[in-house]
């Protein structure tokens, strides 16, 4: 099945996209993630804009079980997830599952409720945050990639969208 994600961050957001990155290849192995993007908060009171991107991810797992690994990622990158205003507050990480499908399918990312979805989707590349130096590769779009454990290092194994959606069995081998 593949998990359609949604991430977010406003607290130290160039580092923590990278950590959010870092650890769902860590969980999940290879992750198709797309470009960072700033965005102005919405829902909340902050001065702090937000790194935002989409990931999608492949996993056997059942919904409730990548939730729970999602909460976990978040909680061990810093997030309160017990306050009660904890989605109304700057966050480290925020990991929402937008959808699933068994077919991979970007479009599908459309069906959010969040406003900076579809310009992920369509945004224009000048609007792509460079985050090489803080470890994450320059990406053009959606990208394939895997943390890779023995270096530390996080690998970009596809970076066009057609070789993704067109073999992406191959992309999610391990």
């Amino acid at each position: 099945m593949f998990y359609y994600l949604s991430i977010g961050t406003n607290i130290t957001p160039e580092l923590n996209a990278v950590s959010i990155t870092s650890a769902l290849c860590q969980n999940f192995g290879v992750v198709i993630g797309f470009p960072f993007i700033y965005t102005e908060p919405v829902g909340i009171e902050s001065e702090h804009r937000f790194l935002n991107s989409l990931a999608v991810i492949e996993s056997a797992k059942e919904l409730g079980d990548i939730k729970q690994m999602t909460n976990s990622i978040e909680t061990s990158l810093g997030r309160d997830r017990t306050a009660l205003d904890c989605s109304l507050v700057d966050r480290v990480a925020d990991i929402d599952i937008v959808t699933c499908s068994d077919k991979l399918d970007f479009s599908l990312f459309l069906s959010s409720r969040e406003s900076y979805v579809s310009s992920l989707l369509t945004v224009d590349k000048s609007r792509y945050v460079d985050l090489t130096q803080y470890g994450l590769p320059p990406t053009n779009g959606p990208t394939a990639i895997n943390f890779n454990a023995r270096s530390g290092n996080i690998m970009i194994l596809e970076q066009e969208s057609h070789g993704l959606k067109d073999r992406h069995i191959t992309t999610f081998e391990r």
